[in-house]
């Protein structure tokens, strides 16, 4: 015993280290700074042992077999004997020649054949390890095709009656059902996998109009059905979203996109796919209780709402509105596009209002406002990027670059000088000066200098 524990501690040195760290430090630890390292009491390795033979009785942890006939081994090893362990050699044995398996595979049979769930592809899965055959469960191959056809039947059935609620005239229930959904392309779905399958099952079965209790034509109807009220729904949600002021980039110009993705509407900007889908399904507006009209007043909507959104962004500007998965080099690197990042805002602004036929006093705001913000988006980029050199250059954050890439430092620097002649400000209304400018292309041209060179 004491020999394995010395080993133990030889195979696992660094461990024992950090191990023996905690144990002085806190001694309620120690046990788990023992195990962290790998070390166990012969009693620990004993109580492993049983939990283990337990799991295997249990056969419900079938992929741990290995495992757990290790434990039951390293015990053995420090000489506790198998009743000890509470088991026999032959029964190890058969645990070797797959009795967890065989355990655990009669009870996925017992919960197919009650009705639970369906499990015969996990019960193929078993007998494809080879340590089983069907015969050792006691089931056939055509029992196990009989159960795949009775639960894809079930299956359809349910489909079924999902896509007759979503087809339903009653609004509140069809749009419950169909939010549960989501896409256009899985209500179209819909009729493929009632009629040809769902791929659930390891095969393929066919099923007549009786067995399924539908005709492919009514299929057909309910699905025309259920995409009218899918738009009923989209519509509902733009409205909702109008009336809240939140309603934003409702897009008209989408052609492009319509053909992009002609599979599946739900991924366009939506005015353009209304109008396809309705027509791919024989509908109209009316049919939805809409019109051009209110399309394109609710376009205007989105499109005011989302120049307040960038206006906001001008008045208060944060990095996390004007980058969106943070700022670092990235960023830096394309220092053109960095400096006019301010001046982009105003352009987004300019042209949302103008695709909507609006003006700046429709989102409470002028010319001269908008140049103070502009000076201010100035300002907010040349800090931003003082702060980023400041954490790098002080090892506080680690730079975001390519293996073996320079520090962009030259350009960082031109962005914080750019930004503030067109602000019209200098260094110190930003809390910076020369100085620290030079110290941050010292400091960073030497650390990448040193990188590339080992």
């Amino acid at each position: 015993m004491l020999t394995s524990m010395i080993q133990g501690v030889r195979k696992n040195y660094q461990k024992v280290r950090i191990a023996w760290f905690l144990a002085r430090s806190r001694p309620k630890l120690r046990r788990i700074a023992r195990h962290f390292a790998g070390i166990y009491t012969p009693q620990e390795k004993l109580e492993m042992a049983r939990r283990a033979l337990l799991e295997l009785r249990d056969g419900e942890h079938n992929t741990n077999v290995g495992s757990d006939l290790n434990k039951i081994n390293e015990a053995l090893e420090l000489g506790w004997s198998y009743k000890k362990i509470g088991t026999t050699k032959q029964e190890v044995i058969e645990f070797r020649n797959g009795k967890s398996q065989r355990i655990f595979a009669t009870k996925l049979l017992e919960k197919t054949r009650s009705g639970k769930s369906i499990e015969t592809s996990r019960i193929r899965d078993l007998v494809k390890e080879g340590v089983l055959s069907l015969e050792d469960i006691g089931v056939s191959e055509e029992e196990l095709i009989s159960w795949d056809r009775k639960w894809e039947l079930k299956f359809r059935k349910k489909e079924i009656q999902e896509l007759r609620t979503m087809a339903s005239n009653n609004f509140v229930e069809a749009q419950k059902e169909i939010i549960s959904w989501g896409s256009m392309w899985k209500i179209e779905s819909f009729e493929r996998r009632i009629l040809q399958g769902s791929g659930n099952s390891d095969r393929k079965f066919d099923f007549s109009p009786e067995e399924l209790g539908i005709t492919q034509e009514e299929i057909h109807a309910l699905t025309g059905r259920a995409l009218l009220n899918k738009t009923r729904v989209e519509l509902e949600g733009i409205r909702n979203a109008a009336a809240k002021g939140v309603l934003s980039e409702f897009e008209i110009e989408s052609r492009k996109i319509v053909e992009q993705y002609p599979e599946d509407p739900d991924r366009w900007l939506r005015m353009e796919g209304f109008k396809f889908l309705l027509k791919k399904i024989g509908a109209s507006l009316e049919d939805i209780g809409s019109s051009d009209d209110e399309l394109r007043n609710l376009f205007r909507i989105s499109k005011i709402n989302n120049a307040r959104h960038f206006l906001d962004n001008l008045r208060k500007p944060t990095e996390k509105e004007w980058f969106f998965l943070g700022f670092d080099e990235f960023h830096i690197s394309d220092s053109k596009e960095l400096i006019r990042r301010p001046e982009w805002h105003v352009e987004l602004i300019q042209r949302r209002l103008g695709s909507a036929d609006a003006s700046l006093s429709d989102i409470g705001t002028n010319n001269e406002e908008m140049k103070i913000l502009c000076k201010k988006g100035y300002f907010f980029i040349a800090d931003l990027v003082v702060k980023r050199l400041r954490l790098v250059s002080g090892g506080v954050a680690e730079p975001d670059l390519e293996d073996g890439e320079r520090y962009p430092v030259e350009s960082a620097l031109e962005v914080v000088r750019e930004s503030l002649v067109r602000g019209g400000g200098n260094l110190s209304d930003i809390a910076s000066s020369e100085d620290e400018l030079n110290n941050f292309r010292q400091t960073l041209l030497g650390m990448r200098k040193i990188e590339t060179a080992i």
